[in-house]
């Protein structure tokens, strides 16, 4: 047995047999870190960019998710490249406390082109039941609408239900 130090400065005793063959290159250390290397993850799991992935995939592809019926069971998927963490990372990053990833058309899956981050308020006017002025061949969401020109929204609602049109409607 001969007592050797490795490049890694470990001290390890390797027989005279294994030092000929030069079958040993480490002390092990070399093994280690190639394992290593093969296991590591993203080590993000514990992060909230992470789950809100989990989510998102969940939605789309578990039957058993509780908001199922609103995602896969219509339709809507999440595009193959997002099946793993690492590039939905890469194409959304994180915008932090505060925000979550809204879809932009809501009748289409998640994937780069689709999505976005945005905040609670912004969400809550980009909603399947969402109800639409269409002006000057722009559509703006009627709370959106109203809250910028100081109308009432109910009052919007109650006019184009009336039979008035959208431009109608808006007048004071």
């Amino acid at each position: 047995m001969w007592n050797c130090v490795c490049d890694c400065g470990a001290l390890t005793k390797v027989t005279t047999g294994d030092l000929n063959s030069l079958h040993i290159k480490s002390c092990g250390c070399i093994s280690a870190k190639a394992t290593a290397l093969r296991s590591k993850t993203h080590g993000m799991s514990d992060s909230k960019v992470y789950a809100v992935w989990c989510r998102i995939k969940s939605r789309c592809t578990n039957p058993k998710h509780s908001n199922y019926k609103d995602y896969g069971g219509r339709g809507i998927t999440i595009c193959d490249e997002w099946i793993e963490f690492d590039q939905f990372f890469a194409d959304m990053g994180y915008n932090g406390d505060g925000f979550s990833i809204e879809r932009k058309d809501n009748n289409k899956g998640y994937s780069k082109d689709n999505c976005v981050w945005a905040t609670a308020k912004e969400q809550a006017n980009n909603r399947r039941n969402t109800f639409y002025l269409e002006l000057c061949g722009e559509k703006i969401p009627i709370s959106v609408f109203a809250k910028n020109n100081n109308i009432s929204r109910s009052k919007i609602y109650q006019r184009i239900r009336s039979g008035m049109s959208h431009s109608d409607a808006v007048k004071s």
